[in-house]
């Protein structure tokens, strides 16, 4: 499971709601903040404010993209107009949030311009490509359970031995069980559900067999169990997957510089767990 994950709508309203508090809007003038696209009250949105929110589309922003990022920003400012008229801006509870979505951005644009120049290459694809073909080169159906009691374990996995209608069944028992999801898949590429969903079973899935369970894994959704139903040969070209991997490859190396940047930080700012964070 990924750990570093876009905050989306959240970070979005960030640029909104730091204007909590302030005097009104000026209207911004073109040689500063480019050219104005559309006014809510005393809020302008520029061309400029349109492609800092999608700094990955700012060559092929299409008119549709255009239309729909500036009927969200509308929509966005209306709430907000709203709220300050109404004076949430000076709510305490709200400037905290305030406070926190402030770090958390900068936090993450401070994670993205380290990671900026990371790339893969083509050889890096070919080399990966080679020594895990044959993953690529399968599809699998997979029985999926994932819980948070680990207790549970042994229960689930005598439940992942089933066969057939049985094993259907017994899956469909758990639907209403709200720390438990489980699920039978289609078939997925062996390969592109290891590195895109489960990471962490990769050495696992590779020797696994038809009737096999593998697991269970701890991620931060709770823990996974996972048996392999059925097998084929993939319908995924070579293209398709080197496509795939560069991502991947590119995912991993931001990772694995977020986790040594991490640890290089910590000597610079200690971290102390205080009396009110202990149980």
């Amino acid at each position: 499971m990924r750990r570093f994950r876009a905050l989306g709508v959240g970070i979005v309203a960030v640029a909104f709601f730091l204007s909590c508090g302030r005097k009104p809007e000026k209207t911004p003038t073109e040689e500063t903040q480019g050219r104005p696209l559309v006014k809510v009250g005393d809020l302008v949105l520029t061309e400029e404010d349109l492609r800092i929110q999608v700094p990955q589309l700012q060559d092929t922003l299409y008119e549709a993209q255009r239309k729909t990022l500036i009927d969200q920003w509308v929509r966005m400012a209306v709430f907000y107009l709203a709220a300050r008229d109404a004076g949430l801006d000076k709510d305490p509870k709200v400037q905290r949030k305030v406070r926190w979505f402030t770090r958390m951005l900068l936090a993450q644009e401070y994670l993205s311009r380290q990671q900026a120049n990371l790339r893969v290459t083509d050889a890096e694809i070919d080399r990966f490509y080679r020594e895990t073909a044959d993953m690529f080169q399968k599809e699998g159906r997979f029985a999926l359970i994932i819980y948070r009691d680990s207790a549970l374990t042994d229960s689930f996995r005598r439940l992942l031995r089933k066969r057939g209608k049985a094993l259907d069944q017994a899956l469909e028992s758990l639907a209403s069980d709200p720390e438990v999801s489980a699920s039978l898949t289609d078939f997925v590429n062996l390969g592109l559900f290891a590195f895109a969903e489960l990471e962490g079973f990769y050495e696992q899935l590779k020797a696994l067999k038809p009737g096999q369970i593998a697991g269970p894994i701890s991620t931060p959704d709770g823990y996974i169990l996972l048996k392999l139903v059925d097998v084929r040969k993939s319908q995924s070209g070579e293209q398709e997957v080197k496509f795939f991997l560069r991502q991947a490859l590119l995912n991993r190396k931001q990772e694995e510089l977020a986790d040594s940047l991490f640890r290089e930080l910590l000597a610079r700012y200690p971290v102390q767990v205080l009396e009110g964070a202990k149980p």
